[in-house]
């Protein structure tokens, strides 16, 4: 995770909704000027939230128990909710989000994938309906 703090301005960042009932994501068409600060609170969250903290551990989680602070690492059959996290990793071409066609209120998670050619890191975060 450090090499995207250290890399900061090479990797590229971008952010795609999950809307309810569909399971392919929708990017977000962000200006440039706006996704570099987008991309910077994410890598800044990811380095106060996971590098800096030593009592963090990563587990497989087919291994997982009652501890806190941990990442888990899918090493079982990924549920099909997820699936979408797959479809942002292996392409590029995704349907563009649309307020005119597409409802706000039926985005049910953000997907924001920071990275380069050499690593890549796919963050997923569940929306509350307000």
């Amino acid at each position: 995770m450090k090499y995207f703090q250290d890399n900061i301005e090479q990797i590229g960042a971008v952010v795609y909704v999950r809307l309810k009932d569909e399971t392919t994501p929708k990017k977000i068409d962000i200006k440039s000027d706006d996704l570099s600060s987008i991309k910077k609170m994410f890598v800044n969250s990811l380095g106060s939230e996971i590098i800096s903290k030593e009592d963090v551990s990563v587990v497989l989680l087919s291994k997982s128990d009652e501890r806190k602070n941990v990442i888990y690492e899918y090493d079982i059959e990924v549920p099909e909710y997820f699936q979408c996290l797959q479809d942002v990793t292996s392409s590029d071409d995704h349907e563009l989000f649309n307020l005119q066609d597409d409802n706000i209120n039926s985005v049910v998670a953000m997907i924001i994938e920071l990275g380069d050619e050499q690593k890549q890191v796919v963050l997923f975060k569940t929306m509350a309906q307000v």
